[in-house]
């Protein structure tokens, strides 16, 4: 931990205090996003909601810095941005959202980069393809575990209108005393029992 702090430091002080634009600024403003992240995996209480604040903001100038979509900084800020919000900010709608959209715009713009260009971009937006099909799967599996048990989904019902899942028997008893859902805690228009069931 101390070691990622003596790194930031450095970064500010010799690099980031001086005067640097554009893919040299990217580079190294991501840099401290990516050591805030580090100290994150270890930190606990008001330390780790300091590192997390730190690594964003980070993050967040890095990816308003203007770069060509297949550039491989930019393309490896999106990818650890990404992980970023999946692990450490448990925010895994944003983390697709940001992975997808940096691949979607690198795919528009791989046949007209260089050939060095393109090697580094590959491997990058394989890691994004790799990266995302998992989340996405893991995501999967957790659409068919039941909110109230955390069993699988046996007789699937769907709160309206937020669309949370449950077993048709959990809900039933969940409702006998509340008329909000279990997940979100949003007031239930009415269910919809699914064709599907698993």
């Amino acid at each position: 931990m101390a070691d990622c702090e003596r790194i930031i430091k450095m970064i500010n002080d010799q690099v980031l205090s001086k005067t640097c634009d554009g893919e040299p600024k990217a580079f190294f403003v991501k840099m401290v996003g990516d050591y805030y992240r580090y100290i994150s995996e270890n930190a606990k209480g008001a330390k780790l909601e300091d590192v997390k604040q730190s690594a964003l903001k980070a993050y967040n100038e890095a990816n308003q810095i203007t770069l060509p979509p297949c550039n491989p900084i930019k393309l490896g800020l999106a990818l650890n941005f990404s992980v970023f919000h999946y692990e450490v900010m448990n925010n895994h709608k944003q983390a697709c959202e940001l992975g997808e959209q940096a691949l979607s715009d690198a795919l528009e713009k791989i046949d007209d980069v260089d050939e060095e260009t393109f090697r580094d971009a590959k491997s990058i937006i394989e890691l994004l393809k790799e990266n995302l099909s998992l989340w996405k799967e893991e995501e999967g599996e957790k659409h068919l575990v039941c909110g109230i048990c955390q069993d699988v989904l046996y007789r699937l019902v769907a709160a309206q209108p937020c669309l949370h899942n449950f077993c048709a028997a959990c809900y039933s008893s969940w409702m006998a005393r509340s008329d909000n859902c279990p997940e979100c805690r949003q007031p239930v228009s009415y269910t919809h029992l699914r064709a599907h069931e698993t």
